[in-house]
Protein backbone atom coordinates (compact mmCIF):
# COMPACT_ATOMS: atom_id res chain seq x y z
CA UNK A 1 0.00 0.00 0.00
CA UNK A 2 1.48 3.47 -0.49
CA UNK A 3 0.68 6.09 2.12
CA UNK A 4 0.62 9.21 1.03
CA UNK A 5 1.58 11.68 3.88
CA UNK A 6 0.23 15.09 3.07
CA UNK A 7 -1.63 18.71 4.27
CA UNK A 8 -5.26 18.56 3.81
CA UNK A 9 -5.94 22.24 2.48
CA UNK A 10 -4.16 23.38 -0.88
CA UNK A 11 -2.56 20.63 -2.10
CA UNK A 12 -3.33 20.48 -5.56
CA UNK A 13 -0.01 18.40 -6.66
CA UNK A 14 -1.23 15.76 -3.91
CA UNK A 15 -5.13 15.78 -5.62
CA UNK A 16 -3.76 15.15 -9.06
CA UNK A 17 -1.70 11.94 -8.37
CA UNK A 18 -4.27 10.60 -6.37
CA UNK A 19 -6.31 10.71 -9.70
CA UNK A 20 -3.93 8.65 -11.10
CA UNK A 21 -3.46 6.37 -8.50
CA UNK A 22 -7.56 6.08 -8.70
CA UNK A 23 -7.13 5.75 -12.32
CA UNK A 24 -4.45 3.05 -11.94
CA UNK A 25 -6.75 1.26 -9.01
CA UNK A 26 -3.95 1.05 -6.60
CA UNK A 27 -3.81 0.60 -3.07
CA UNK A 28 -3.17 3.89 -1.18
CA UNK A 29 -4.28 5.62 1.84
CA UNK A 30 -3.68 9.53 1.61
CA UNK A 31 -2.86 10.41 5.96
CA UNK A 32 -3.50 14.54 6.63
CA UNK A 33 -0.86 15.93 8.86
CA UNK A 34 -4.16 17.58 10.58
CA UNK A 35 -5.75 14.20 10.48
CA UNK A 36 -2.78 12.10 12.21
CA UNK A 37 -2.88 13.29 16.07
CA UNK A 38 -6.92 12.16 16.34
CA UNK A 39 -5.94 8.63 14.11
CA UNK A 40 -3.17 7.38 16.10
CA UNK A 41 -2.80 4.68 18.85
CA UNK A 42 0.46 3.77 20.31
CA UNK A 43 -0.13 0.65 22.47
CA UNK A 44 3.28 -0.33 23.65
CA UNK A 45 5.59 -0.41 20.96
CA UNK A 46 2.67 -1.23 18.39
CA UNK A 47 1.51 1.92 16.17
CA UNK A 48 -1.88 1.81 14.98
CA UNK A 49 -3.80 3.89 13.17
CA UNK A 50 -7.83 3.86 12.74
CA UNK A 51 -8.38 3.95 8.98
CA UNK A 52 -5.45 2.21 7.81
CA UNK A 53 -2.54 -0.74 8.82
CA UNK A 54 0.45 0.71 9.08
CA UNK A 55 2.24 -2.81 8.44
CA UNK A 56 0.19 -2.73 4.84
CA UNK A 57 2.29 0.11 4.03
CA UNK A 58 5.30 -0.67 1.68
CA UNK A 59 5.82 3.25 0.11
CA UNK A 60 5.69 6.53 1.45
CA UNK A 61 5.21 9.46 -0.07
CA UNK A 62 5.94 12.84 2.31
CA UNK A 63 4.25 15.98 0.33
CA UNK A 64 3.92 17.90 2.85
CA UNK A 65 2.13 17.49 6.94
CA UNK A 66 0.84 20.64 9.44
CA UNK A 67 0.38 24.13 8.70
CA UNK A 68 2.92 26.19 11.18
CA UNK A 69 -0.39 26.70 12.99
CA UNK A 70 -1.45 23.32 13.45
CA UNK A 71 -1.27 23.77 17.39
CA UNK A 72 -2.18 26.92 18.04
CA UNK A 73 -5.46 26.59 16.13
CA UNK A 74 -6.03 23.43 18.39
CA UNK A 75 -5.85 25.48 21.78
CA UNK A 76 -7.41 28.63 20.19
CA UNK A 77 -10.28 28.25 22.60
CA UNK A 78 -7.98 27.09 25.50
CA UNK A 79 -9.05 29.67 28.86
CA UNK A 80 -5.30 29.84 29.55
CA UNK A 81 -3.01 32.89 30.82
CA UNK A 82 -0.20 33.73 29.22
CA UNK A 83 2.39 30.96 30.77
CA UNK A 84 0.07 28.79 30.79
CA UNK A 85 -0.47 28.97 26.93
CA UNK A 86 2.94 28.79 26.10
CA UNK A 87 2.97 26.03 28.20
CA UNK A 88 0.47 24.03 26.38
CA UNK A 89 1.48 24.75 23.39
CA UNK A 90 4.97 23.97 23.90
CA UNK A 91 4.07 20.51 25.37
CA UNK A 92 1.73 19.86 22.51
CA UNK A 93 4.36 20.50 20.10
CA UNK A 94 7.12 17.85 21.42
CA UNK A 95 4.24 15.54 21.97
CA UNK A 96 3.57 15.76 18.37
CA UNK A 97 7.11 16.17 17.53
CA UNK A 98 8.00 13.02 18.97
CA UNK A 99 5.16 10.93 18.12
CA UNK A 100 5.98 12.11 14.25
CA UNK A 101 9.71 10.84 14.76
CA UNK A 102 8.20 7.47 16.02
CA UNK A 103 5.88 6.84 13.32
CA UNK A 104 9.14 7.93 10.39
CA UNK A 105 10.86 4.67 12.48
CA UNK A 106 8.26 2.42 12.12
CA UNK A 107 8.58 3.30 8.68
CA UNK A 108 11.90 3.70 8.42
CA UNK A 109 12.62 0.29 6.27
CA UNK A 110 10.29 1.14 3.82
CA UNK A 111 10.14 2.70 0.08
CA UNK A 112 10.14 6.40 0.73
CA UNK A 113 9.60 8.39 -2.30
CA UNK A 114 10.70 11.43 -0.63
CA UNK A 115 11.41 11.95 3.16
CA UNK A 116 10.79 14.91 5.07
CA UNK A 117 14.29 15.84 6.00
CA UNK A 118 14.85 16.11 2.38
CA UNK A 119 12.18 18.40 1.73
CA UNK A 120 13.95 21.25 2.53
CA UNK A 121 16.63 20.91 -0.41
CA UNK A 122 17.51 24.52 -2.07
CA UNK A 123 15.86 23.95 -5.08
CA UNK A 124 19.02 24.89 -7.09
CA UNK A 125 20.28 21.90 -5.79
CA UNK A 126 17.35 19.91 -7.55
CA UNK A 127 18.17 21.22 -10.43
CA UNK A 128 21.50 20.51 -10.42
CA UNK A 129 20.52 16.87 -9.55
CA UNK A 130 18.17 16.75 -12.20
CA UNK A 131 20.16 18.08 -14.28
CA UNK A 132 23.02 15.60 -13.69
CA UNK A 133 20.77 12.76 -14.55
CA UNK A 134 20.22 13.86 -18.03
CA UNK A 135 16.45 15.73 -17.66
CA UNK A 136 16.33 18.89 -19.87
CA UNK A 137 15.84 21.85 -17.42
CA UNK A 138 14.69 24.80 -18.69
CA UNK A 139 16.28 28.56 -18.61
CA UNK A 140 16.31 29.42 -14.66
CA UNK A 141 17.16 32.42 -12.46
CA UNK A 142 17.07 33.03 -8.96
CA UNK A 143 17.46 36.41 -8.27
CA UNK A 144 16.41 39.11 -5.88
CA UNK A 145 16.82 42.03 -8.35
CA UNK A 146 13.85 43.52 -10.57
CA UNK A 147 15.67 44.46 -13.13
CA UNK A 148 17.05 41.20 -13.73
CA UNK A 149 13.88 39.67 -13.28
CA UNK A 150 12.54 41.97 -16.28
CA UNK A 151 15.40 40.91 -18.18
CA UNK A 152 14.72 37.04 -17.85
CA UNK A 153 10.79 37.59 -18.57
CA UNK A 154 11.45 39.47 -21.57
CA UNK A 155 13.79 36.81 -23.20
CA UNK A 156 12.11 33.74 -22.69
CA UNK A 157 8.28 35.40 -22.68
CA UNK A 158 6.35 32.31 -20.67
CA UNK A 159 7.89 32.04 -17.18
CA UNK A 160 7.38 30.38 -13.69
CA UNK A 161 7.62 32.11 -10.19
CA UNK A 162 8.54 29.63 -7.65
CA UNK A 163 9.55 30.41 -3.99
CA UNK A 164 13.27 29.51 -3.02
CA UNK A 165 12.06 27.33 0.03
CA UNK A 166 8.44 26.67 0.85
CA UNK A 167 6.31 28.79 -0.15
CA UNK A 168 3.87 31.32 1.40
CA UNK A 169 0.49 31.03 1.08
CA UNK A 170 -1.80 34.37 1.57
CA UNK A 171 -5.98 34.10 2.55
CA UNK A 172 -8.25 36.59 0.70
CA UNK A 173 -12.15 36.21 0.92
CA UNK A 174 -14.07 37.01 -2.20
CA UNK A 175 -17.55 36.61 -1.24
CA UNK A 176 -17.26 35.30 2.14
CA UNK A 177 -15.06 32.31 -0.01
CA UNK A 178 -11.11 32.12 1.10
CA UNK A 179 -9.26 32.55 -1.89
CA UNK A 180 -5.67 31.48 -1.79
CA UNK A 181 -2.49 32.85 -3.58
CA UNK A 182 0.70 31.81 -2.84
CA UNK A 183 4.02 33.92 -2.47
Amino acid sequence: MILILSKENDEITTEKVIDWLEYFEADYYRLNGSDFYNSVIQKGSNLQFTNFDINKVNVIWFRRWLDDDYISNKIADASLDNENYTELYLNLTNDLKYLVRYFHSKLANRKWISRPEELTIYKAYQLEIANSIGLNIPESLTTSLKCELKKFILKNERVITKSISNPASFYSYVDNSPQVSMM
